[in-house]
């Protein structure tokens, strides 16, 4: 049986790569195949967030919230 979503909140989340959408969904009946599957879309979305970090310029982070991605760190409050 597939899961059923229930809930679904978005926001938008400001750091030193730029804006960042968070989505928090809540399931009915979730089980390993959609566990598998989310882990998987996380694992790259993070991949690509991480290749944006690489290139952002660190100057125009300045002042924006601060973003750690595999140890490329951006923004800061000054």
């Amino acid at each position: 049986m597939p899961a059923i979503k229930i809930s679904e909140e978005t926001s938008v989340v400001d750091s030193g790569i730029g804006p960042i959408y968070v989505t928090e969904t809540q399931y009915q009946d979730y089980d390993i195949d959609d566990f598998v599957h989310n882990s998987a879309l996380s694992k790259a979305l993070y991949l690509q967030m991480l290749n944006k970090a690489q290139v952002t310029d660190p100057d125009l982070a300045v002042g924006r919230p601060p973003v750690d991605l595999g140890g490329v760190t951006l923004g800061g409050h000054n």
